[in-house]
């Protein structure tokens, strides 16, 4: 007998009432064991929660004279009064399953309002009357599900009025047997949590410690494994990379059989084909680490980091773009030190192999007539003189779709039928990546190099400032400062829209509307010439604004959705190799 798990996306709602009630309580079978996953739902409503790893609940009805109805598959329906308590336990004993029944799940956590839809068990009637335009969307307008699933079982998703030909299927996760939406779930048994990524037509997984609980890796091996890295590595694409920023760019690995956990990339679609910068931790955020020394790798195609554990690509190497690379993370053999404040595991194996290839076909885009090379399936990238206020003319890719891209204004202008390069004369790197919609420049020397403070380059590096959007924060990493745009001689300005530190969505959000940290270099490092704090001048608003918190210039209390240019003019100073002299004037202005 087949079980077909069907992920319903239901309407969720939240009414208040002025006698609300909370009640908590613990579901149990027959032989006093808790049940897990079992549907506890305000009966008549669509307020509903899911019983923890522990058999627990928590709910909030709308009265005191409420009943709730507790519903799972293989369990017998209880309806049990509220009658004014505040602990509510039952006993919910089995039951055949009928061979038309299939399981119910609504989307695990509405992010809004931080609820969770209840699980029920609906025949395949029952489900036809639930259409698509009953379904609701989470903030970032994504469905989430937390369900348990079963090694080589299948779970259904209904509810969406087209198929899933076109989405993206994560193989080491799941197979796609319908495209209907039915699937065939690959790795271990276990609760997780599937997000549906509407825009990007993916199916994201992570491992579940409880409903509302990521799982982290246990001292066996088991539990989950985390790979968070730069933005060389991203799911469905390197687009949704976020550069060590684990709540955004965190990848749960699929633990094909305990204690052996794999990922699958393609590269130049989901890892780039050089300079790859990743780890693999124990949980989705700093903490317990696979650092040096802690794994280990045969493989000719990467190196691992002696000290930090970082994954790098092996001097020489270069990813076949549309190679399918497997990464394999084997604990199955590891030692564990507790001794410390995060649990070390040593013994760690990786393994890399090319498990076959993906076509990935190039658009033909041109800029002022010469060709983009394709280095990811949505990255374009080409180097060329640019003159200040000179038309660029982009070929393979129309009008309207420019006017859809988030275009740099210190670099570019958009007149009604051109665009207009804004910087200084110069030799410069454009990259353009099609599924992100944006274009940036970088100025470089005649033989590719990164261009210094000598040549006309400014580089912006810390926390709170990002581009295109603020989960990609440029931080301290070495080597991914920002090249700001020379306006004038010397002059270099950075404009970008304020808002929060996890909006992944407004292009141009450049600024973090209630944190900013950061500082310039005259190189795309920061082991040379930097920002001089003694030397330093707030002109205009920038005093209002800006404070020096050693030689970081910071801002804590901008406007939220406020456009702000700042400005760093060196014209009145003079260069001396690494070390500037004169007034570094600070500009900050709101548009």
């Amino acid at each position: 007998m087949r079980k077909i798990l069907t992920i319903a996306l239901l309407l969720m709602s939240l009414t208040v009432f002025a006698q609300q009630h909370s009640v908590k309580g613990t579901v149990t079978d027959q032989n006093g064991l808790p049940v897990i996953g079992m549907a506890v739902q305000e009966q008549g409503t669509a307020n509903g929660v899911v019983t923890d790893e522990n058999g627990e609940y928590s709910i909030t009805v709308s009265s005191p004279q409420a009943s709730l109805e507790f519903n799972s598959l293989g369990y017998e329906t209880v309806v049990e009064p509220v009658g004014g308590r505040a602990v509510v336990n039952v006993t919910c004993s089995e039951e055949a399953i009928a061979l038309d029944a299939v399981v119910a799940i609504g989307y695990g956590t509405v992010k809004k309002q931080d609820l969770t839809t209840a699980v029920s068990v609906v025949s395949t009637d029952d489900m036809t009357l639930r259409p698509v335009s009953e379904a609701s969307m989470t903030d970032d307008g994504n469905y989430e599900a937390v369900v348990n699933l079963t090694q080589d079982g299948e779970f259904q998703v209904s509810g969406y009025s087209e198929n899933f030909s076109d989405w993206t299927i994560d193989p080491d996760f799941i197979e796609m047997t319908s495209e209907s939406g039915t699937f065939r779930f690959l790795p271990v048994d276990g609760m997780y949590k599937i997000t549906m990524d509407m825009a990007n037509k993916f199916f994201k997984f992570e491992a579940m410690k409880s409903s509302t609980e990521l799982a982290t890796l246990n001292e066996d091996g088991t539990g989950a494994v985390w790979l968070i890295g730069s933005t060389c590595v991203g799911k469905p694409t390197i687009s949704q990379g976020a550069s060590w920023n684990p709540e955004n760019g965190g990848l749960c690995l699929a633990q094909i059989e305990p204690g052996v956990h794999q990922i699958t990339l393609v590269a130049g679609v989901q890892l780039t084909t050089s300079d790859i910068d990743f780890k693999f931790f124990h949980q989705k955020t700093w903490g317990g680490e696979f650092g040096g020394g802690t794994i280990t790798t045969d493989s000719p195609l990467i190196t691992i980091g002696e000290s930090d554990g970082n994954i790098h690509l092996a001097d020489g190497v270069t990813l076949e773009a549309g190679g399918v690379y497997r990464f394999t993370v084997d604990l199955t053999n590891t030692t564990v030190d507790n001794s410390g404040d995060n649990m070390v595991m040593s013994g760690a194996v990786l393994s890399v192999v090319k498990d076959g290839e993906q076509e990935i076909p190039a658009q033909e885009i041109a800029i002022n007539g010469q060709t983009l090379e394709m280095v990811t399936a949505d990255h374009y990238t080409a180097t060329m003189d640019l003159t200040q206020n000179s038309t660029l003319s982009v070929t393979g890719l129309e009008m309207s779709d420019m006017l859809s891209y988030y275009l740099d204004p210190d670099y570019l202008s958009l007149g009604s039928s051109a665009l207009s390069f804004a910087a200084t004369d110069g030799r410069y790197r454009i990259d353009l990546y099609t599924d992100s919609k944006y274009v940036s420049f970088t100025k470089v020397n005649e033989d590719g190099s990164d261009a210094t403070l000598a040549d006309g380059a400014l580089w912006l590096m810390g926390w709170g400032v990002a581009n295109p959007v603020m989960t990609s924060q440029f931080g301290w990493d070495q080597g991914s400062n920002f090249c700001m745009a020379e306006v004038s001689p010397m002059v270099f300005q950075f404009t970008g829209t304020a808002v929060g530190e996890t909006d992944g969505t407004t292009m141009g959000g450049r600024f973090r509307y209630d944190y900013v940290s950061c500082k310039y270099f005259f190189y795309n490092g920061y082991n040379h010439g930097e920002l001089n704090a003694d030397q330093v001048e707030f002109s205009g608003n920038a005093a209002e604004l800006l404070t020096m918190s050693g030689s970081n210039i910071e801002a804590s209390s901008l406007e939220e959705g406020a456009t702000y240019r700042l400005t760093i003019d060196l014209s009145d100073g003079t260069l001396d190799g690494e070390t500037f002299t004169g007034t570094e004037k600070v500009i900050f202005e709101k548009l």
